[in-house]
């Protein structure tokens, strides 16, 4: 299933983000292979972008807006995002967050642990109940 996000550029014309995401690769003089290499992709899966194959999402799709200097919402929508024009940036970026599900494998460094969704704890008198429940 290809997913196809269309942002008017001009009356006429529309530009995808399989357009989007080769021009800004070409501003940026980068190849396809160059640029794989900087999100740590395969160059392989940068030709699906810019063929419309496939659509970055999660972390490639934030690599990808950071090594072309650019944003996700620019990349997937046409838009710059406004909601901090004007606005002093105070964070800095300490690296990428992962996406993980219950299917994810976990790295050497990583460890699972449970998620409770409800502990309740009663102080003053030393009692503590627990309800574990970990479906989520």
């Amino acid at each position: 299933m290809t997913v196809i996000y269309r942002e008017k550029a001009s009356n006429i014309s529309y530009m995808e983000i399989k357009d989007r995401i080769k021009q800004l690769r070409k501003s940026a003089k980068l190849s396809q292979e160059k640029l794989a290499e900087l999100c740590s992709v395969s160059r392989v899966t940068i030709t699906h972008y810019e063929s419309g194959k496939n659509v970055p999402s999660g972390k490639n799709l934030l690599k990808l807006a950071k090594t072309l200097n650019s944003t996700p919402d620019y990349i997937l929508y046409g838009k710059e995002s406004s909601h901090n024009a004007g606005a002093r940036e105070n964070v800095s970026d300490i690296g990428f967050m992962d996406a993980w599900d219950g299917q994810t494998p976990l790295d050497d460094d990583e460890v699972e642990v449970p998620f409770f969704k409800e502990v309740e704890l009663a102080a003053g008198t030393g009692s503590l109940v627990t309800k574990e429940d970990s479906t989520f």
